[in-house]
């Protein structure tokens, strides 16, 4: 048994071990996680043919799944919507969110794992049109492409 001093939760020690895990200068640690297999109606895109993507389709929504404090640190692509993928409940928020019907879906975040992911969950809800950012806003940045702050 540990004093009470040293006993924590997860969710005291989960900020901490992101930090950890990220350079405090700025730059992140490469993470290569298990590939996610795409379903074929997922279309992976450059974050410059996202960039162009967005200006051919005025109307696309584009949502961008990263947690609020990374949106707030980091900014965001104009015009997007913030749904945090790694909230339990995303599945409903994205039925419920206020999408343009019939348009297409560009989803991103910060590095393109997180993207593919929510797009599995997006083609099970029925969407068709699903297209995701490879490389995340990190790409986009590297790009020098526009950041809302």
């Amino acid at each position: 048994m540990l004093p009470s001093k040293l006993r924590c939760t997860l969710w005291q020690v989960l900020p901490l071990l992101l930090m950890m895990a990220m350079d405090l200068r700025g730059s992140e640690v490469e993470v290569v996680p298990p590939e996610v297999k795409l379903p074929e109606q997922v279309t992976v895109l450059s974050a410059i043919e996202s960039y162009g993507f967005i200006r051919q389709n005025p109307g696309v929504n584009i949502v961008d799944v990263r947690e609020p404090w990374e949106v707030k640190e980091r900014g965001y692509v104009e015009g997007a919507s913030q749904l945090s993928f790694l909230h339990q409940t995303f599945k409903d928020h994205f039925k419920m969110a206020v999408l343009r019907e019939n348009q297409p879906i560009l989803i991103y975040c910060a590095l393109g794992e997180r993207a593919r992911r929510a797009a599995v969950i997006v083609v099970e809800l029925g969407y068709k049109d699903v297209q995701i950012m490879e490389g995340g806003l990190r790409s986009w940045m590297k790009a020098g492409l526009p950041v809302k702050k």
